[in-house]
């Protein structure tokens, strides 16, 4: 590694509150509705003495080119719009940048866009990355400057996919697995930023943040709770006695950012310490973990052996991996605490300050895809994970009924873990006409991939094993054939025949045995797209309403009409159904989008909820307006401070 030297009642509405509450994990906390790197890529250049050189730093040429759209097909050639973000320039062909943002405006489109003026964004044509300023903060759910908040994928100066990143706070500290709740967790406060190379020599784009550990409060006051659940009170933790510095490192032509964080002891007292990363996905997003194994610890579930974990959308993809080693994981008061498997055995093993093994480094790798997870993993190709730099393979096909008619699907890579179980390693899309393409990684055993369909409406397709014995000289071709199609047509009204919102739960019958699915009527008639089989059909609102039981048969290839009347039984004249304290994916302790979280209020025979989402200002409306249930449902924001 490089050694580095420190130096109101009536129309439903959205009314807005603030209320600073301090949730003190002893008292009981904020409630929650869920649940050494080795070097294996280009680094900066070094100086002959073995520190990371700053001469670049200097140089007169910033890796910046015009920002009239000429690097990506041009606004004058037809192509696409250059994003705001490059305002002052765009990407050079063949090269990364590193540069401040000076306006508001540069900022990328996307539900998780946070790059504010201060900021630092390191791009090349493939992708870019903002890494928030260490002395302007802002609008982060977590309060310390220094860390990666946007990440996107790019088609030269246009964006490629919308911002959907989230946040990645660094880690650093003691784990205990024998007494996982008296670990100690830090995290990196950056306190200034430089350039180290600025790619104008078509090298490397690095900047580096100078840090200190601090205070993780989520974590913290979480672990502290659980040790005092256990009888194992301990103080608030203190700082660990390290300097840190975070290098954030793109190379030209590739959609992967190196994240480096080296520790460097200032004590004289030799360390064992832990190095990983906190990961906020971004509410938008599926999270895909696959996990060879998991124990429990302390109250805590660790997840073991990932190879990498995923963020995705339809139209873009995260993933995030660990250098030369795979990840474990541990959900943490809404938080998934990442840190390398090695490490759990054997941390990071750090000298007395001014001895020749005074410091340390733990790498992280940050890709992104213009796709489903898939194309995120595929830019890790090449690096190394779990011991060995994985290879991979292309697999196209098509996804069809019985007639050959091309059906539109998810397609799901899943894995077998040594307990037989399969999980979710990455999906990919199916287009209308059926067609997809996937890389396929080159992991595990034989017999331990598999390929499987999920078409809306229709029964899961068969699995189709993938042998990655393969060569990989040509596309393997996998076809995977799906049911036909099926539809509940739904009428939901009250004794008077006033649509209603509602519940719609299915639960499969004989041959339909452990399929269904929930769906909520949004007031009035819907279809819910659903496999041909027989269910119980239960469709309730609330306690106040007597519920409607019913079997029904879906048939393929028709809409199933069934109606339900439900009538109230109990008189609330005079009263309105409130929750005063609604989490929802805004808060890291929901998956739960907005406007989901109003249907399934309103089916309930809720008419105010009140939302107690942790650290975050947000406006509900919009939400509230789509979901279809704003004329039965009025929403209140207050902001929960924890602390």
């Amino acid at each position: 590694m490089s050694s580095i030297s420190a130096a109101s009642q009536g129309r439903p509405q959205t009314l807005l509150a603030l209320l600073i509450a301090c949730c003190v994990g002893i008292a009981g906390g904020c409630s929650s509705d869920g649940d050494g790197g080795k070097d294996s890529g280009a680094a900066a250049d070094t100086s002959a003495d073995g520190l990371l050189s700053d001469a670049s730093a200097d140089s007169t040429s910033d890796g910046v080119g015009s920002n009239d759209g000429t690097a990506d097909g041009t606004v004058d050639g037809g192509g696409p719009t250059p994003s705001p973000a490059f305002a002052a320039g765009c990407p050079t062909p063949g090269k990364s940048m590193v540069r401040k943002l000076t306006s508001k405006t540069e900022r990328f489109e996307g539900p998780a866009s946070l790059a504010a003026p201060g900021d630092w964004m390191l791009a090349n044509e493939k992708a870019a990355f903002v890494i928030k300023s260490p002395t302007e903060t802002e609008q982060t759910y977590f309060y310390y400057g220094g860390m990666l908040v946007d990440a996107v994928a790019l088609n030269g100066c246009s964006q490629a996919a919308p911002e959907r990143f989230g946040e990645l706070p660094m880690l650093i500290g003691e784990i205990n697995i024998a007494s996982f709740a008296t670990t100690v967790l830090r995290t990196f406060h950056g306190a200034s930023a430089e350039v180290i190379a600025d790619g104008s020599d078509g090298g490397a784009a690095v900047l580096r943040v100078w840090g200190d550990d601090d205070l993780f409060w989520l974590v913290e006051l979480a672990l502290v709770k659980q040790a005092y659940l256990e009888g194992k009170p301990h103080p608030i933790s203190a700082p660990l006695g390290v300097k840190l510095a975070l290098d954030y490192t793109l190379e030209p032509d590739r959609a992967v950012l190196r994240v480096d964080l080296v520790v460097i002891n200032q004590t004289a007292t030799p360390r064992e310490l832990h190095v990983g990363a906190a990961a906020f996905m971004d509410d938008s997003t599926e999270q895909q973990v696959w996990a060879g194994g998991k124990f429990s610890a302390g109250g805590f579930t660790l997840r073991t052996g990932l190879p990498w974990i995923t963020g995705s959308a339809v139209d873009g993809a995260i993933a995030i991996a660990v250098d030369s080693s795979n990840l474990s994981t541990a959900h943490i008061s809404g938080v998934d605490a990442l840190v390398p498997f090695d490490q759990l055995a054997e941390p990071l093993k750090i000298g007395a300050k001014g001895g020749g093994a005074d410091q340390d480094q733990q790498t992280l790798w940050i890709a992104v895809g213009k796709g489903d997870s898939d194309t995120a993993v595929a830019e890790l190709e090449g690096i190394v994970i779990g011991g060995a730099s994985w290879s991979g393979f292309d697999v196209v096909g098509k996804v069809a009924d019985a007639a050959n008619v091309g059906v539109a699907a998810r397609i799901e890579l899943q894995r077998r873990t040594k307990a037989g179980e399969w999980g979710v390693l990455l999906s990919t899309r199916a287009d209308a006409t059926g067609a997809y393409a996937m890389r396929v990684p080159r992991v595990g055993a034989k017999g331990d991939l598999r390929l499987v369909a999920i078409a809306s409406g229709r029964a899961l397709s068969e699995a189709v094993a993938v042998d990655i014995s393969v060569d990989g000289a040509t596309p393997v071709v996998l076809e995977l054939a799906v049911g036909p199609a099926g539809a509940l047509g739904h009428s939901v009204f009250d004794q008077h025949g006033n649509g209603i919102p509602a519940r719609l739960t299915l639960v499969g019958d004989g041959a339909s045995a452990g399929s269904g699915g929930l769906e909520f009527a949004t007031g009035g008639k819907g279809d819910w797209p659903v496999a041909p089989g027989t269910y119980t059909l239960h469709v309730t609102r609330g306690y106040t309403y007597r519920p409607f039981v019913t079997q029904v048969t879906v048939a393929p290839n028709v809409t199933t009409p069934v109606e339900a009347k439900l009538e109230k039984v109990v008189d609330t004249t005079g009263w309105m159904a409130f929750d005063g304290h609604v989490h929802a994916a805004p808060s890291p302790d929901s998956a739960v989008p907005l406007a989901m979280r109003y249907r399934s209020a309103a089916a309930e025979g809720l008419e105010i909820i009140v939302h107690t989402e942790h650290e975050i200002i947000m406006d509900p409306e919009p939400a509230r307006q789509a979901s279809g249930v704003a004329a039965w449902l009025t929403v209140m924001v207050l902001l929960v401070m924890c602390g």
